[in-house]
């Protein structure tokens, strides 16, 4: 992986935080950085992705495509999680 250099500006009371947090982990304030950079860049690509898939689906839905009652959709999913059998639910009628 090859890197590049960047320059944050930090206020002295997070830098301080931030280096005393990376003690307690036994890793470096830089190691610290990238690692919350990386883990909240990848949570923002999550979540556009999840945006964009509901955006898509609602287009589907207001196309005429399947729909299901919540109602169906929570029992459905309780009995799953409690281990019971389970028939998928099927599309309400308009």
């Amino acid at each position: 992986m090859t890197s590049s250099t960047t320059t944050l500006k930090l206020p002295a009371s997070l830098k301080k935080r931030i280096a005393a947090l990376a003690a307690k982990q036994s890793t470096t304030s830089h190691a610290l950085m990238v690692s919350a950079l990386e883990e909240h860049v990848a949570r923002a690509e999550r979540w556009q992705e999840f945006v964009e898939q509901a955006a898509t689906a609602d287009r589907a839905a207001e196309a005429g495509g399947p729909v299901y009652r919540a109602t169906d959709i929570h029992g459905y999913l309780d009995s799953v999680v409690r281990g019971e059998p389970a028939r998928r639910p099927r599309p309400s009628r308009r």
